[in-house]
Formats: C-alpha cells, structure tokens, sequence
C-alpha cells in the first residue's frame, strides 16, 4: 500500500507486513484546522500558514545552522491575551522607565518589524509590561517573547501572580542559556534566525486581590534588572505571547484583540483487524510529557465503546504509556520508568508493541540513546473490532486531548516482534 502523510507524495513498494506509514512531507490523511498558524520554513524564518493548511515546520537538529529536518507541527487551541503582540509602541503597553523604537531590526518572520527597547538614566527596572485582570484562580500560564541582544546580553521574563509573588528567569542571550530561575515553575530558551531567542517562563496565577502582571525587562546581568542607563543601550524584542497551558506553543499574533489559533486535527482511516502489531513514532517534544493534570494523546486508534489502542500522558503522570482497552472495557497499561523523561526538544522515539495475547508494552529512547524498556502488560485477547476504524496522531479521532509535538515518522508493521533496528531502517536519518 502507498505510504501516507501530508506533503509531497511519495510510492512505497508494497509489503504484506507494512499496515501503514506516515511520513512529514508525505501525502495523505485528512488535516483540519480552523484557524491559521505560524511555523519555521526551511531558511529558519517564521511563515503564517492559512487555515486548514498543515504546517511542515523545519528543524536544525545537528546545530548547524541549517533546517535540515521537515517535521508536521501538530497542537491544542491555545490563545494569545496580550494584545499588540508585536507593537510595542501601542497604549496596551506600559513602558516603565523605558522607550521604544518600532520598525529597528528584521524580526523573526522576516520584516523589519522588531522592536528596539531601550533603558532610561533611572536607576529602576527597564521594561513593558502589561496587566491582566480576569484570570483564573491556581492556574498555569507561559509568558514568552522573541528577544535579541544588542548593547544587553540578559534578559528577564517575569510572571507576577495575584498573590503578589513575582515568578521569573534571566536568558543568556550570548550562549542562549537560563541563568537564575526565581519562583517559577519552568523556563526555556530557543534559538531562532539572526540571533533572536525565543524565552519563555511558566508561572501560576495563585489567589489573591492583584491582578496578573507580566514584565518584559532588560536585565545588567544575571539576576540584575534595577541599574541606571543612559537611554541610548538596549534589545530587541517582537513577538510577546501569555496562554494558559505548560509550555509556550507556536506563536499567535495578535492586535486589537486577543486571538486563538485552533487545534490541528489529523486522521486515517484503519481498514485492519485486530492482530499484533508493532507501532513507531518518532517527534519532537513539544510539551505533551509536561502538560500534567489532563492526558495529552499521541496517538490513538478506534474511539468508543468498542476495543482501540493509545499511546498517551495520562492525568499528572509525565510518563508516556501504551493503553489497550477491550470491547468490554477492560483495560491494560504498560508505562515507562520514571527516568528519563522528555524535556521540550528533544527527539523522542516511541516503539509499542500489541501482542497476540492481547497484552502491550512500550518502548522509549530520547536524542538517539539506548532505548529503555517498559514492563509487559498483564494479557486480556485482542478485540473483535476496533472501534470508529479511524486513527489519529496527536489527539483523539473525535478531538480533544491533543498532545502537542513536531511529527516526523509513524509506523505501525504487522506482528509484535519488530526491532528498533529494523523500525529504525524503515524510516532512515
């Protein structure tokens, strides 16, 4: 049978053994998005895909400047509360002993669209800001921004709650690492075109009567954002983002208002029976292993009631598991070990195995490593059908749970005793 993806068709040879194959950059599958979304082409630049458009996004993943690896991005909804998002001269913004310079530098996607942000001759903090009023009690939220050094190498995102407590990390933007991390809960920094970063930090909106307020500041040093300027020093930035969720998704630009990029959805039809089968993945960590208090689904095949297969992070567990359900409900897992466990950006290969008893195991290996093997589930028969006959990565066929990641291979071979090797030949560099 042909392989199938989304992209550029190319023929397989026929194999009894091959069930299916996706491939990014491949054709086939049936892709919906209700809205459209940005991605990085093949020259590192940021594009705007229109809606129902899949977005083939290009990675550098030897560190050598090239894009050199297509990936399908796949997400959840996520929406964009700060306004201007890439306007920093607008009233939405508040500058604090600060000003900016709109139109000073080439920005991410390619116009001369970046912002200069400058200090003052105060000794103060130096920054834009802006507050939110009407969030959620005890929720998790990402602020980020694309920044890029100029007279300041540091920069600081922080996340200050309604308790007051001011969550923030300090981003190298020499070497691009994190330096000090205060109260929050996570940070990251990703290197773009030209010398920008993306550095976002992850914080909670905890209880209390202040509203949310997210900083934008030049930082001295690391862990140093009160010093005095002269007004004529400072970074770039473009790009500001603050969504409910783990980790930063792909960017939303916004104006006026606030704006939600909708959820990518991408299924096949399953013509198979029920037998043993070996099934592979192979993507980029994008947020699903840290995304705990809702399972994020890799993969799924049949819907309900009757029997389907999972690959998934369920509930506050930030393992991947393989999960088998019988017509009848039963149900048998087989979860990975505790460590390691995949950070955004890395390589993550996914082998699970369904076997002829009706028993499931799992399989990881992160950036290339030895794989790590999961314990064999207990045996319950295979199911005398899957149900809905529809398969989907990243998400359930009926929506919802979607797990974000940057695709790049699915298999799934007949019978259960396929090697990495031989997985691992099938799909190539």
């Amino acid at each position: 049978m042909p392989e199938i993806g989304l992209g550029i068709f190319r023929p397989l040879y026929y194999s009894p053994d091959l069930l299916w194959r996706w491939k990014a950059g491949w054709a086939g599958g049936n892709f919906a998005r209700a809205s459209a979304a940005w991605y990085i082409d093949a020259d590192g630049i940021l594009r705007q895909a229109a809606a129902g458009v899949p977005r083939i996004e290009w990675y550098d993943l030897d560190g050598d400047g090239v894009h050199e690896t297509p990936t399908l991005r796949l997400e959840p909804a996520r929406t964009n509360m700060l306004l201007w998002s890439d306007d920093f001269s607008q009233s939405a913004w508040t500058k604090w002993q600060s000003s900016v310079v709109p139109g000073a530098v080439a920005a991410p996607d390619g116009t001369v669209a970046g912002t200069l942000l400058l200090d003052n001759d105060v000794r103060d903090s130096h920054q834009v800001q802006r507050g939110l009023s009407t969030l959620p009690d005890d929720t998790d939220y990402v602020a980020s921004i694309f920044v890029k050094a100029r007279d300041y190498t540091w920069f600081c995102v922080s996340f200050r709650n309604k308790a007051n407590v001011s969550q923030r990390a300090f981003f190298n933007l020499t070497n691009g690492t994190v330096g000090l991390v205060e109260n929050a809960i996570a940070a990251s920094i990703e290197p773009y075109v030209d010398g920008w970063y993306r550095v976002s930090v992850r914080g909670n909106t905890g209880s209390g009567p202040n509203q949310v307020i997210i900083f934008y500041q030049i930082a001295a040093s690391n862990g140093n954002v009160h010093f005095a300027g002269d007004g004529t020093r400072g970074v770039y930035i473009w790009g500001a983002q603050f969504e409910a969720g783990p980790a930063a998704t792909s960017y939303i630009r916004t104006e006026g208002s606030t704006v939600t990029r909708a959820a990518d959805a991408l299924t096949f039809p399953w013509p198979h029976a029920p037998q043993a089968m070996t099934g592979y993945l192979r993507f980029i960590e994008r947020g699903a292993a840290v995304a705990t208090g809702m399972t994020r689904v890799l993969f799924r095949l049949g819907t309900v009631p009757q029997g389907r297969i999972l690959v998934e992070r369920p509930g506050n567990d930030i393992r991947y598991r393989c999960t088998y359900l019988r017509n009848d409900q039963t149900t048998v897992f087989s979860v990975l070990p505790a460590s390691p466990v995949p950070v955004i950006g890395d390589r993550v290969e996914l082998l699970w195995r369904l076997y002829a008893d009706g028993s499931v195991r799992i399989e990881q290996s992160l950036n290339g490593g030895t794989p790590i093997v999961a314990a064999r589930s207990a045996a319950i028969g295979l199911p005398t059908e899957w149900s809905g006959r529809i398969l989907r990565l990243s998400g359930n066929p009926f929506g919802a749970n979607e797990a974000p990641a940057a695709w790049r291979d699915a298999v799934v071979l007949r019978g259960s005793d396929w090697t990495w090797d031989d997985l691992r030949s099938i799909v190539g560099a």
